[in-house]
C-alpha cells in the first residue's frame, strides 16, 4: 500500500499515512483528528538516458528544475 505525505488545514501538522489510492479522500491529521487536508506531493528524482527530472510539487504547483531533455515526467 503506497505512503502519502499530507498537511493539516487546521493545526499545519505534516505526516505520513499509508492509504490505498481511494482511502486518500478519507485522510484526517493524527494529531488534531480534522479532515481539512491537503496532499503533498515531495521531491522526485527521474533518471532515463541522459535526462534527468527533478523538482517539488506541492499544493498542485510544480517546481521543476530540469537537465537535459525531458522525457515526458508526469510531474510538470
Amino acid at each position: 500500500m503506497p505512503t502519502y505525505d499530507f498537511r493539516c488545514l487546521t493545526c499545519n501538522h505534516v505526516f505520513s499515512q499509508k492509504l490505498s489510492f481511494s482511502e486518500r479522500k478519507n485522510a484526517a491529521c493524527e494529531k488534531c483528528g480534522s479532515k481539512e487536508v491537503e496532499q503533498l506531493f515531495r521531491r522526485c528524482n527521474v533518471l532515463g538516458g541522459t535526462s534527468s527530472v527533478s523538482g517539488d510539487i506541492t499544493g498542485g504547483k510544480s517546481a521543476c528544475s530540469r537537465t537535459g531533455g525531458c522525457s515526458g515526467c508526469a510531474g510538470c
